[in-house]
């Protein structure tokens, strides 16, 4: 049962923005004019090291998602790998990461804790002037940065893509088939997710920054004023209706294609492989899985 949704979007310093000559209160409205604020962010020591990144674009499936294209063929019910859509954002990402120099991104984020849920943060710090993240680190810098001036925004689309777009993911609770308590448990689970009182359960979603599955958490009182109290999280919050958000395959190895995903896009992020042939590769590493389960006996 799904408890809470993950959403994307950016997150960006506006003194950094002022100090460079951009105005943060108008965000460029495409990726296009984005990716150019970023260049002009950017940082280096007298060797040319980067030392602040502007705009580094990461995260595959979240920029599938943006120029049109995605993981998955709903229609066909069938996973889509190598279209023109994903090659075009793989082609993106690639390109900015090439601007900068394949070794001195990976010498630059070397250096630093991606995975910190306290003030380790990279962008706490400013290593970062315009990141992409998920809506629990609005609740972190509460915690760890109160005084940082930051603000969130949608992720602009390139042109000819879709606008409010992006990857979602989400938190889930599991009843074992062998539990002993399972009608225990299924109250447990709609007391947490709001599904039973959403006044009381809207707090706990508070505690961790997290996005409720029912609307009647977010319009609970509590939640209303964490949401004014703390505006960068609404942008969040109004990203939940868009139907141009992507999720993850409803496949039964999910496990899988994200360990997948992660290698194809690490090597093409190192330029050891073409985004074309990382696509290629991908869809056959997924082919050769899907027949392999089959063997097994599994239907899919």
């Amino acid at each position: 049962m799904s408890i809470g949704i993950n959403m994307f979007a950016l997150y960006y310093l506006p003194q950094q923005l002022r100090e460079a000559g951009l105005d943060p209160d108008h965000l460029p409205n495409t990726l296009e004019g984005l990716s150019a604020w970023g260049e002009k962010l950017n940082k280096f020591d007298a060797n040319k090291n980067l030392v602040r990144l502007g705009f580094g674009p990461t995260g595959f499936p979240t920029y599938a998602a943006i120029f049109g294209g995605g993981l998955y063929d709903w229609k066909a019910d069938k996973m889509s790998i190598v279209t023109p859509k994903n090659l075009q954002a793989l082609d993106y990402i690639t390109e900015s990461r090439k601007r900068l120099g394949f070794e001195n991104m990976v010498r630059f984020n070397a250096g630093l804790n991606m995975n910190s849920f306290s003030g380790g943060w990279p962008f706490i710090g400013g290593a970062f002037s315009i990141t992409v993240d998920g809506q629990w680190r609005v609740e972190q810098i509460r915690k760890y940065a109160p005084d940082l001036e930051y603000r969130t925004a949608p992720i602009p689309p390139p042109k000819g893509g879709k606008a409010l777009a992006g990857y979602s993911g989400g938190n889930f609770m599991i009843v074992p088939r062998g539990a002993k308590e399972p009608k225990g448990a299924w109250a447990f689970i709609k007391y947490w997710s709001g599904l039973m009182d959403p006044d009381t359960a809207a707090e706990f979603y508070t505690w961790g920054g997290w996005m409720p599955l029912s609307p009647a958490v977010a319009q609970a009182p509590l939640y209303k004023a964490y949401i004014k109290k703390y505006p960068q999280f609404k942008t969040f919050v109004d990203l939940m209706p868009s139907e141009n958000m992507e999720v993850l395959p409803p496949v039964p190895y999910q496990e899988f294609l994200s360990d997948q995903l992660t290698k194809m896009e690490d090597s093409v992020m190192r330029g050891t492989v073409s985004p074309e042939a990382g696509l290629k590769g991908l869809a056959a590493t997924l082919d050769a899985e899907i027949k392999r389960r089959k063997e097994l006996g599994y239907d899919r």
